[in-house]
């Protein structure tokens, strides 16, 4: 009996486990769909962005300006003079794209074009943006503490919880089915 008062007055100062992995499921949804991408000064300068086409690969050029030490994530967007509502995001591209050091001068991204459009795009007024966006490094280790963290504290919840089911006191109102003749 006295193991039973002692675990109601701990019980007190938890939260009940369906709210807690709640707050859990919550907490690490949040922590791993927030961006790590941080651009508190504005993105760094793109500059000198030109294309060439040849053997169906568009090869793009691009000077970026910032620190060689700084992890960037590039992005290219075709985009089209005259009609304001064509963006294209190319999706068979290699190079330096995506996440890298890609801070210098003569940086490369090549397009294969004729995977995207197998017959070809017309017009003449193709333009091409290459953005630029400082990645924060060392947020994954503070996000991947956090889970940790949170897995620990709910096993412990569930182990200091899960121990007080009480058989005598069941929590349906109901009675219990009549036995089989």
């Amino acid at each position: 009996m006295e193991g039973k008062i002692v675990m109601k007055r701990i019980n007190r100062f938890f939260i009940s486990p369906v709210k807690f992995s709640l707050m859990l499921i919550l907490i690490t949804v949040h922590a791993v769909f927030s961006q790590s991408v941080s651009n508190k000064s504005g993105e760094d300068n793109v500059e000198n962005v030109h294309y060439t086409v040849s053997n169906g690969k568009v090869l793009v050029s691009y000077d970026l300006l910032g620190n060689s030490d700084q992890l960037y994530k590039v992005s290219l967007t075709l985009r089209k003079a005259n009609d304001k509502s064509f963006v294209y995001i190319p999706k068979t591209v290699s190079g330096d794209i995506g996440e890298g050091h890609f801070a210098g001068k003569d940086k490369g991204i090549i397009w294969e074009i004729k995977n995207d459009f197998p017959n070809g795009i017309s017009g003449d007024d193709f333009y091409f943006i290459v953005q630029a966006a400082k990645v924060e490094e060392g947020t994954n280790i503070l996000m991947w503490t956090g889970i940790g963290i949170a897995a620990v504290a709910a096993a412990v919840t569930y182990l200091i919880t899960g121990s007080t089911k009480d058989t005598n006191n069941p929590k349906s109102s109901f009675p219990p089915p009549p036995g089989r003749p």
